[in-house]
C-alpha cells in the first residue's frame, strides 16, 4: 500500500511529537545489571541513562550523569569501523536538573572490550573523549565521578 499525501502529512507531526515526548523522558534511569552499569549507545544526539545516581549530599552536588556515543566519523549500520576514533560525550546535572560545565568533578573515563588503553582522569563535569580504536569488537566507556558517586555508561561497537 503506497502512502497518500493525507497519511503522510498526518503521520509527519505524529512522528515530532513522539520526538519531542521522548526527548523529555525522564533523565534517571537504572539499568544496572548484577552491579555493572551499561548502556546501549548510538550515533544519535540522544543521551543513554543506564547510570548509578550520585549521593545527596555530595559536595559538587552531581547527581547523574548523561552520556552518549562521541565519534567525529560516522557510524555504519549502528557500528563504527576499525581505526575511527570513538568514545563518549557526556554532562554532569545537579538535583535542580542544571548542568554544571566547570571543573568541580574527579571524572574516570574508562573503557572495556577487546583492546583497550588505560583511563583517562579529568576534573571536568562536562567533557568529550575518544580513543582510536583498532580490533573489532563491543566497547563501553564507562565516566564515573569519584566525588558523588555518580557514574554512567554507554555501548558501542566497532566492526
Amino acid at each position: 500500500m503506497r502512502p497518500t499525501a493525507l497519511s503522510v502529512s498526518l503521520a509527519l507531526p505524529v512522528a515530532a511529537a513522539a520526538t519531542i515526548a521522548l526527548g523529555v523522558a525522564p533523565v534517571h534511569a537504572d539499568g544496572s545489571i548484577g552491579g555493572l552499569d551499561t548502556g546501549s549507545g548510538s550515533s544519535d544526539n540522544t543521551p543513554k541513562h543506564y547510570g548509578k545516581l550520585g549521593r545527596k549530599d555530595a559536595p559538587n552536588g552531581v547527581r547523574s550523569i548523561n552520556t552518549w556515543v562521541y565519534s567525529p566519523s560516522r557510524a555504519a549500520n549502528g557500528a563504527y569501523r576499525v581505526g575511527s576514533k570513538v568514545g563518549v560525550r557526556w554532562n554532569s546535572v545537579i538535583d535542580a536538573g542544571d548542568q554544571i560545565s566547570g571543573p568541580e568533578c574527579k571524572m574516570t573515563v574508562r573503557i572495556s572490550g577487546p583492546k583497550t588503553p588505560g583511563p583517562y582522569k579529568t576534573k571536568q563535569c562536562t567533557l568529550k573523549y575518544a580513543w582510536k580504536l583498532n580490533v573489532p569488537g563491543t566497547y563501553i566507556a564507562r565516566v564515573t565521578d569519584s566525588i558523588s558517586g555518580a557514574s554512567n555508561a554507554v555501548r558501542f561497537t566497532v566492526k
